[in-house]
């Protein structure tokens, strides 16, 4: 979701006039039923010019979610997305665009990236454009975590990366204001009373706790406090309730079954006597300064205050490049912990650029300590590119290591997808915490999770052949028979009660074939689709193997609690989805087995009607006006996240003069080419304010920054300043030192800046 100072505003030609789109209104409606969460995002634009417009905006995405309905809506007439095949959909929007009609076409870049194309937008018309989606709360300490991206913060390109995602991400631009308003309207419905809390905007209730005659449910009602122009950081809401283990079955329109199981495992193991190599890496490029680094050494201190006295540990600290406290771990020391603290404190955002990679490459080179399980904990905003390259490197070392990955997530624009996908790869867990959450809490929950083993192997007996019969347990003097489960151990056994089931569904079920370890502590779901009703067993079984034996939990199948919906079957066919593209990726697939894959996920994002890397959204007004004019592309600018400091590793963020109003500052994503320490960075100037005062290049004083913005062209139709080139000193003080290709007259530029 995107929101600017005028709505859309596009440029024309490199030094052409800036053409704003003004975007009346953006609003998200909320509505959240146990953990699974659907979001109706609603857009509002007019073309305020006198030619079609092709507009494409690039707008942020939770990671977890599945994109599920698009709808645009011009002069009264809806028209419905369709989903076709990632390649069909270019095509038949291509088709439509040259033959004059109104077409739209979503497609996703990366999990968090989609990017919107609205071709032959009439002149004068208004646009509105719904994108729906479904995701799941995450657990936060004692609390369920919901968060509303809203802004994408530049990312770190590295060298050789030239992606499609890459090329999408170097093309953004960004504006620092947006005053158009944001609404968010949210429904929580829950089978407890819940407290709900925002740590980054104002809320208001609307109702709290309001108990249905119908549903039992307990349901509350809030929205955004006033009116607020916020776009530049993420919405976050917390609800804290008890979570109990629950099983939903969902029945879809076309009578399949959809079920889920979620729970909160708690198995806490103390006379299991784990011994741990901790590897604590801290992101200390440019994006990280002030409250950040703030947050990231005090958690850093944290973890190193409360970790076990027999460890091993090393500080790795990494930017442009990376260095560590010593060459190999050290085991802890009393004596040693005032010198490790002091070189926690006098650590500074100056690094550069976000390299994450090389520094973990080093690390899985490193000799574990013979006994001790490697546990890497990465303190980062998550503001890079290559993504996938550092996925496959943590998920490929991961498998033959007693290694995990643990990741905490620090800021209000963090790459949800980045902190996610490592946690992911490297079987740990993921955390976030915004600039307003207290850090001491997150690090004492993730301590919970990486002190306890993962539970491997797991499996749910989903149908009944795949049911395993257990040795019945006989009652010795009407003694309750306990046993140990993934909830705890010494619990009275279950009876288990009796099938009564008569649902038409004809098809087998689906569900992800290689499940996720289970942490203690974290919030654990699983899904399965049913086509065949006569497999669904009398229980559902959630297992896997810890040092204990097999630990399970059972889920008893209520049939009469069926209810009726498509959230549970599109978070299902997601997850079914994204296990195929993360196969996908693998390089020793042949051509047959790649073919089905694809086809598979192509088919089942089709049937259900989901946005992934395979298919895309496309829509066509086939009664409205053909526009005979040649339509003009414009381009979305995204809104600079509130705080951000990247641009001291090349960015340029200007402000805007109050008499320049009607002009949009924008900026480029600088590319850092780590090989020859180089960065590149151009930025469109529109005024002659540096943010806070300041210079907006490093080195360069503001008089010289007008002078060259004045020989380029002056700032009245928004000129582009020289392309400059920022070399990273190898100094003690680590600055980038600016330097330029201009041989310029300083008295020239004088006369022309005046």
């Amino acid at each position: 979701m995107r929101c600017h100072n005028s709505g859309l505003v596009t440029r024309n030609g490199a030094r052409g006039k800036v053409h704003p789109i003004p975007l009346t209104e953006v609003s998200a409606d909320v509505t959240w039923l146990d953990a699974s969460i659907k979001v109706v995002l609603t857009q509002t634009y007019k073309n305020e010019e006198f030619k079609p417009l092709e507009v494409q905006y690039i707008f942020p995405m939770d990671d977890r979610a599945a994109v599920c309905n698009f709808v645009a809506e011009i002069d009264g007439r809806t028209i419905l997305g369709k989903v076709k095949k990632r390649s069909e959909a270019r095509d038949f929007y291509e088709e439509a665009l040259k033959a004059g009609s109104t077409s739209f076409l979503v497609e996703e870049k990366t999990p968090e990236i989609f990017v919107a194309n609205v071709g032959n937008l009439p002149a004068g018309r208004r646009a509105s454009i719904t994108i729906s989606y479904v995701t799941q709360a995450t657990m936060d300490e004692d609390a369920l975590r919901f968060f509303l991206p809203t802004t994408i913060a530049p990312r770190y390109v590295p060298h050789g990366d030239n992606s499609e995602a890459t090329k999408t991400i170097g093309a953004i631009e960004y504006s620092s204001f947006s005053p158009c308003p944001l609404k968010i309207h949210a429904i929580i419905e829950t089978h407890q009373k819940a407290l709900v809390k925002s740590p980054t905007h104002s809320i208001e209730l609307l109702s709290k706790n309001m108990r249905s005659d119908v549903t039992k449910l307990f349901k509350t009602e809030l929205a955004l406090k006033g009116m607020s122009t916020d776009m530049d950081k993420d919405f976050v809401l917390l609800l804290k309730t008890p979570h109990q283990p629950r099983l939903i079955l969902e029945k879809g329109s076309d009578s399949t079954i959809a079920a889920m199981v979620t729970m909160v495992p708690k198995f806490n193991m103390v006379e299991t006597k784990l011994k741990h190599e901790f590897i604590y890496m801290i992101d200390r490029s440019g994006s990280m300064m002030c409250d950040k680094m703030e947050m990231a050494k005090e958690a850093l201190l944290s973890f190193l205050k409360d970790m076990p006295r027999d460890s091993y540990f090393n500080i790795v600290s990494f930017g442009s490049n990376f260095s560590s406290l010593w060459k190999e771990s050290q085991k802890y020391e009393e004596d040693g912990e005032y010198a490790v603290t002091q070189h926690v404190n006098e650590m500074e955002a100056n690094l550069g650029g976000t390299d994450m990679h090389e520094p973990l490459v080093s690390i899985f080179k490193l000799k574990q300590p013979e006994g001790y399980a490697r546990q890497i904990i990465v303190l980062t905003d998550g503001e890079v590119s290559n993504t996938e390259e550092i996925f496959s490197l943590v998920r490929d070392n991961c498998k033959v290591s007693k290694t995990r990955v643990f990741v905490l997530g620090i800021g209000n624009d963090v790459s949800h997808h980045l902190v996610n996908g490592i946690a992911r790869a490297g079987n740990g867990a993921a955390l976030f915490a915004t600039l307003k959450e207290s850090i001491k809490g997150k690090v004492q929950y993730l301590r919970e999770f990486f002190l306890q083993p993962s539970l491997t192997s797991v499996e749910v007996t989903w149908a009944h052949s795949q049911a395993i019969p257990k040795p019945e347990m006989e009652e010795a003097n009407g003694a309750i028979v306990t046993h140990k489960t993934l909830e705890g151990y010494g619990l009275p056994e279950v009876k288990k009660p009796e099938r009564d089931c008569d649902l038409n569904v004809t098809d087998p079920c689906i569900s992800v074939k290689n499940l996720p370890s289970i942490l203690n502590g974290a919030c654990y779901t699983a899904y399965c689709i049913y086509n065949n009703p006569e497999i669904i067993p009398v229980e559902i079984a959630l297992s896997a193997d810890s040092p204990d034996g097999r630990l399970e939990k059972a889920f008893p199948v209520k049939c009469e609690e069926v209810r009726e919906g498509d959230i549970v079957h599109t978070l299902a066919a997601r997850s079914i989805i994204r296990e195929l593209e993360e196969e996908l990726k693998e390089t020793n697939l042949n051509k047959g087995d790649r073919l089905n894959k694809e086809n598979i996920a192509i088919q089942l994002g089709i049937k259900y009607n989901i946005g992934s890397s395979l298919t895309s959204f496309v829509a066509v007004d086939e009664k409205g006006q053909m526009q005979e004019d040649a339509f003009i592309p414009r381009i979305v600018p995204s809104m600079m996240p509130k705080g951000y400091d990247g641009w001291r590793s090349g960015i340029t963020p200007v402000k805007r003069t109050a008499h320049e109003k009607r002009i949009e500052p924008m900026y480029r994503t600088p590319r850092y080419t780590p090989r020859n320490g180089t960065y590149q960075a151009w930025t469109w100037l529109n005024t002659l304010t540096a943010p806070s005062g300041g210079s907006p290049l490093p080195h360069m004083t503001l008089e010289q920054i007008h002078e060259r913005a004045a020989r380029a062209g002056g700032v009245s139709g928004g000129a582009r300043l020289p392309m400059f080139e920022m070399k990273c000193s190898r100094s003690k003080s680590k600055k980038p030192q600016v330097t330029t290709d201009l041989a310029e007259d300083e008295e020239k530029g004088k006369e022309d800046a005046t």
